[in-house]
């Protein structure tokens, strides 16, 4: 596991997790065999494992692996590509697009494509709703549309996906009241703008996948 919410652990992944997984996913983001793929995420990480290999063998479309140290060392590189190779699904951390935002300058942006680009998934770690609005404010220009950026919750335990936005809604993003969530754990309309927070929707758990609310001290589910 990533460990973004704990200690990095192992998990097993069965043949039959691998095989079942796919399928969902080919269904939640619309993934054909006219789709083309770019990831740099490296392979023994669930994202570039499942995503990167399994899903293309699974669904039947080009897929390009691109060095992580590639992306690292100059990120326009990974855009560039996403022109070149006018590839349609492509994403990462919300890290990705941070890095992007603060090394590719006007300059570069200026001879991007990323008109072909459907989805851009946001997942494995906190997704910023500042972090989209401003990636999306610096490469519109570009072609990238609002709809592109998908945010998504998974975990190596589920072998990856849990959750997805929907296509061509854009990001749902909602303002709640910063205190009573943290110290309550609830999500209510701020009694304060200076008290909001915005929180990011990951979108709808895949249907092959049972999401429960629980209370962890009791252990037990709790209602919607």
């Amino acid at each position: 596991t990533s460990g973004s919410t704990g200690s990095p652990r192992g998990v097993m992944v069965r043949h039959p997790n691998a095989i079942a997984t796919p399928a969902d996913i080919a269904a939640a983001p619309r993934l054909a065999p006219d789709s083309r793929s770019l990831m740099w995420v490296p392979h023994y990480h669930d994202d570039g494992l499942v995503n990167g290999i399994l899903q293309p063998l699974h669904t039947g479309f080009r897929a390009t692996l691109m060095s992580p140290l590639a992306f690292i060392q100059r990120p326009a590189r990974w855009l560039e590509q996403i022109g070149a190779l006018q590839a349609t699904h492509a994403g990462g951390p919300n890290f990705t697009y941070e890095v992007c935002l603060r090394k590719v300058g006007p300059d570069a942006r200026a001879g991007l494509d990323l008109s072909s680009w459907t989805v851009a998934y946001n997942a494995a770690e906190p997704v910023r709703a500042a972090t989209l609005r401003r990636f999306h404010d610096a490469f519109a220009a570009c072609g990238l549309r609002w709809s592109t950026l998908r945010p998504a919750y998974g975990m190596a335990e589920t072998t990856l996906l849990v959750s997805t936005s929907a296509p061509e809604s854009g990001p749902v993003i909602t303002a709640v009241d910063g205190p009573t969530l943290r110290d309550h754990g609830r999500a209510v309309p701020p009694v304060d703008p200076a008290r909001a927070v915005d929180c990011v929707g990951s979108g709808r758990v895949i249907p092959s996948t049972r999401a429960a609310i629980s209370d962890p001290d009791a252990r037990r589910d709790l209602g919607p």
